[in-house]
């Protein structure tokens, strides 16, 4: 094989496997669970505030496997009933974000604050690959 013609190939080859690496990321990402950011504000102060999380994705109840540093996930186990409840949290230190399951299309995203503020609830479709939400709370 000529010189001209072996760089020739492996300029092909490098652009090929250049093109695929770019596929395989772009259906990575297509394959990815969406993310959920989620802000819970004081509607009076305006400032973020901790509070009770409840996810229904596409019908079925979520709960999302880890949070980042703003969320908080407690498992509730009562032996003696054979119980056990894990339940989401919002910090209150900033947004908290999680993955939903792959392919949800719709969530309600409910949010509760002890008997002082009133509950509230937020629906949205997931076209994106990253949802924000953010709820204010009032007393």
């Amino acid at each position: 094989m000529s010189g001209k013609m072996a760089w020739l190939v492996c300029a092909l080859f490098a652009v090929a496997r250049v093109g695929s690496t770019e596929i395989r990321a772009a259906e990575a990402a297509n394959d990815a669970a969406p993310r959920l950011q989620l802000d819970v504000r004081d509607a009076a102060t305006g400032q973020p505030t901790a509070a009770r999380v409840s996810v229904v994705a596409d019908g079925a109840d979520h709960v999302p496997a880890e949070t980042n540093e703003h969320g908080l996930r407690f498992a509730s186990i009562h032996e003696a009933k054979r119980q056990n409840q894990v339940i989401t949290y919002v910090r209150g230190t900033g947004t908290v974000e999680f993955a939903l399951p792959k392919g949800t299309r719709r969530i309600l995203v409910s949010v509760a604050k002890g008997f002082e503020y009133r509950p509230a609830t937020v629906a949205r479709d997931i076209t994106a690959a990253m949802t924000r939400i953010e709820i204010s709370l009032s007393r």
